[in-house]
């Protein structure tokens, strides 16, 4: 199996390239053209020619804008599927309406960030631009604080000697928050670094991934890791 990562195009100087699977081909075409005019390189399809097929045609993508809605599939079923596989390539994924539920659905599953299938070019363009800056980055080194470790490439993550499970979207959140150790981060912070330039969902999602996170990190064990400020925002620290 051929499996999908970054591609070298970004390292000799070339655009990154950018896969566009959606149902409707009014969107595939607005959302190619988008990017084309931004000066990627595009492959655009209405899913005729199934997903598995155009994955494993051994062409690398540094991106892939995915609608939810497919010809026989939903995209969360096939973004699944893609994680499953360790495809870790970066994942844009668009929905009907920005539905909330649909939004956490997607984070959960695997999706580095979620938008509208009918976002501004602009913010399209912000959203692809900051997900191909974050998977351009450095393989990171072990992160610890505390007794807590985790491994960026591997997201296996210990707490002492008990491993801890993690959704995708948990993951990052806790990456970001081990990288600021010591430093209290704001919800706006939080959103741009590990949701997306621009996002806009439920106002409480921070809270609520925090609460998810705390659970996860934390229970009944001391000392005390995740810190909310109050009407600031969160640290992470081994100081109580």
């Amino acid at each position: 199996m051929a499996v999908v990562g970054a591609s070298p195009r970004s390292a000799v100087g070339q655009s990154p390239r950018i896969l566009v699977v959606a149902k409707d081909p009014a969107a595939t075409g607005r959302i190619a053209g988008v990017l084309r005019d931004a000066a990627f390189e595009v492959v655009a399809t209405g899913a005729a020619t199934p997903v598995r097929d155009v994955m494993l045609d051994g062409r690398a993508y540094d991106l892939i804008v995915m609608d939810t809605e497919l010809p026989g599939a939903q995209g969360f079923a096939v973004l699944e599927t893609l994680r499953r596989w360790g495809i870790q390539t970066p994942v844009l994924l668009v929905t009907p309406d920005h539905a909330v539920a649909d939004t956490i659905r997607g984070l959960d599953l695997g999706a580095d960030d979620v938008a509208a299938k009918t976002c501004g070019a602009d913010e399209l363009k912000a959203r692809v631009g900051a997900l191909l800056r974050r998977g351009a980055a450095p393989p990171a080194h072990q992160l610890h604080v505390g007794d807590l470790r985790f491994d960026p490439p591997s997201r296996q993550v210990t707490r002492g000697n008990r491993a801890v499970t993690l959704t995708g979207r948990e993951a990052r959140l806790l990456e970001y928050l081990m990288r600021n150790e010591g430093r209290v981060v704001t919800k706006t912070m939080v959103l741009d670094h590990v949701w997306g330039l621009g996002f806009e969902g439920e106002s409480n999602l921070v809270e609520v991934y925090m609460s998810y996170l705390r659970r996860k990190i934390g229970g009944d064990r001391k000392p005390r890791l995740l810190h909310t400020i109050r009407n600031i925002g969160y640290m992470l620290s081994a100081e109580d």
